[in-house]
Formats: C-alpha cells, sequence, structure tokens
C-alpha cells in the first residue's frame, strides 16, 4: 500500500493593526516600508561614476546620495564622524565651539550616535575649553523608494549635562524627531532633477529643572546636487564643480511656554566625496532669543564616512 504524507497547512498570521497603519501610510506617500529580512542595500551602482560618490557605502534613495545637513536631522542610516568648529560674533566679542559625533550603523535600518560639545573660553579670555553636555540618539528607517527618492526615518535623542544642570544651554532634555527627504529626480525638466528637499519636525522637551520651556523645532534644507547633474542626468559639469552641493538651511525653534519663535538661516557650499564631506556655512540669526544663538556665525563641517575610508586603506568593512 502507498502512503501519501499530507503536509498539514500552515495557518496565516494575521498582520498586526499597527502594521496594517504603517502600510497604509506608507502607501499613500509611495514609500515602501521593507521587510525585516530585506535589508537596504547600500552597494555600489553597476556601470561607474564620473564623480566616484556612488561607488562607495554611501546610503542613497535610488540615483538620490543627500548630503550630511548642518542645520536639520538626516533621514540616512551611515557610519559617520562629525567635526563642525564654528565661531559666532557677538556684538564686538565672539564664542567658538566645537561640536562632535559618531554614528554607527547597526543594520541597514537602524543607527545609533553619540555626541558632545567644546565650548570655548569667553571672548578675550584666557579660560579653558569646556564639555557642556552629551547626547545619545537612536534612529529607524521605516520608509524608502527608491523609484520618487525618499527616505524617512524616526529619531528619538536624549542630552545629559557635563556642567550645571541649570544652565539653559544645556538642560537634560528628551528630544523626539520626524524626518523626511526627498529627491525630485522624477521631475520632467532635466535641469530641476538635481534638486532636493530635506526635512524635520519634531520636539524639545527640557526636564522640569531646566529654565527653558518646551520647544517645536522645524528644519528644512534645499539642495542641489551638481554630482547628480553630471553623473545621473548627464550634464556636462566641469570637473572642478562636479562634486559641489548649494544649500540652503532654515531652522525655525517655537517656545510653547513664551509663545514666541526664532531660528536662523544658513547659506552653505557642500563638497562630497567617497570617504567626506566639507561644508562652510554663513548664518544669519532672527528671533536671536529662542534661536540658540544671538549673533552672526560662520561654520566649518567636516564628515568623514569611515567605512569607506577602512576600504581606502586596504581593509574590506561590511556595511555594517
Amino acid at each position: 500500500m502507498r502512503m501519501v504524507l499530507q503536509r498539514k497547512p500552515r495557518r496565516r498570521q494575521q498582520p498586526r493593526a499597527t502594521n496594517l497603519i504603517v502600510a497604509a501610510l506608507a502607501a499613500v506617500a509611495g514609500i515602501t516600508i521593507p521587510a525585516p529580512a530585506q535589508e537596504i542595500s547600500s552597494a555600489p551602482l553597476v556601470g561607474g561614476s564620473k564623480t566616484g560618490i556612488y561607488q562607495s557605502f554611501l546610503p542613497r534613495a535610488g540615483n538620490r546620495i543627500f548630503i550630511e545637513p548642518l542645520v536639520g536631522k538626516d533621514a540616512d542610516i551611515d557610519n559617520q564622524v562629525n567635526f563642525v568648529p564654528y565661531y559666532q560674533w557677538v556684538g564686538k566679542g565672539r564664542d567658538e565651539a566645537v561640536p562632535l559625533s559618531i554614528e554607527k550603523r547597526i543594520t541597514s535600518r537602524f543607527s545609533v550616535e553619540a555626541a558632545t560639545q567644546l565650548d570655548g573660553p569667553p571672548a578675550e579670555s584666557a579660560g579653558a575649553w569646556t564639555d557642556t553636555g552629551w547626547g545619545l540618539q537612536g534612529k529607524y528607517l521605516f520608509g524608502l523608494s527608491a523609484k520618487r527618492e525618499i527616505m524617512a526615518s524616526a529619531i528619538v535623542k536624549g542630552d545629559a549635562p557635563a556642567g550645571p544642570p541649570l544652565s539653559s544651554q544645556n538642560p537634560w532634555a528628551l528630544n523626539e524627531y520626524l524626518v523626511f527627504n526627498k529627491g525630485f529626480g522624477d521631475l520632467p525638466q532635466e535641469w530641476l532633477r538635481p534638486l532636493a528637499l530635506q526635512s524635520d519636525i519634531g520636539t524639545e522637551s527640557p526636564f522640569a529643572d531646566a529654565p527653558d520651556g518646551r520647544f517645536l523645532r522645524t528644519d528644512l534644507v534645499l539642495e542641489y546636487s551638481l554630482a547628480y547633474l553630471n553623473d545621473i542626468v548627464g550634464a556636462p559639469v566641469p570637473p572642478e564643480w562636479r562634486q559641489m552641493t548649494p544649500a540652503v538651511e532654515w531652522r525655525n525653534r517655537d517656545d510653547w511656554a513664551q509663545e514666541g519663535d526664532g531660528g536662523f538661516l544658513s547659506w552653505e557650499l557642500n563638497w562630497q566625496a567617497k570617504t567626506w564631506q566639507l561644508s562652510l556655512a554663513y548664518q544669519n540669526p532672527y528671533g536671536a532669543a529662542v534661536s540658540g544663538f544671538a549673533g552672526t556665525q560662520v561654520q566649518l563641517y567636516l564628515t568623514l564616512y569611515y567605512d569607506n575610508l577602512l576600504q581606502k586603506l586596504g581593509f574590506n568593512p561590511t556595511p555594517y
């Protein structure tokens, strides 16, 4: 007698309500939610690149590689070190500071970042540099559309003071942000395709013993990539300009307690390569009481992509 073994049909797992809600929102926005086992590849594109940035571990949405913004939050998941010395003029005086941060990609969709800031002595003073605080953040990339050049992430960041907790510059705080990036490579006009927009909105919530109130923070970045214009659109750009991305950034902070707002505009030139990004910015404040600084500011911003640096030194790192 021949026996036929029949496989018992597996019971189909019902999707959770939260997964259905997220999937519905993503469908409206045209964003692809990666499955848990699916990794978002940051491997180089096939076919070469005239500037070289596409032959790297730099994350992207389709053909779009966004710059590392000076003001706003970035949505991508990366391995990088940020070094941001700046000089600020207040009347006839000046202030100096050096924020530092390092981001580590844990998976293709999640990274952690540690940050601190060193403040220089007051103007015309011989004092020492001081550490004003520490920050730790987690970032989760929940949406990616290669066709529409979209990235969307959620960020939670905690800040701890290194000095007196009552200092208005470095209170204990818990901050939450939603970040949305969109490249315009799907526009019919070729000369507009290098444009991209980065944005974030979030709350900055100092704990009860801080002198400042709760802030609603909004950032916008408008950028124009000459590398995209040369490599993807195919318009010839002189070699000395191909790595440049002009950008303008805007930040606004609304103090819910004092019913006031303030912020600044940041005018920038960015140079982006496989292993680094160098940015120079001139920033003009408004509503200085809550903008975070009281004077015109010049920033020099250096980002190092250390997985690409390791590869250039002869190592063979993985994207993580």
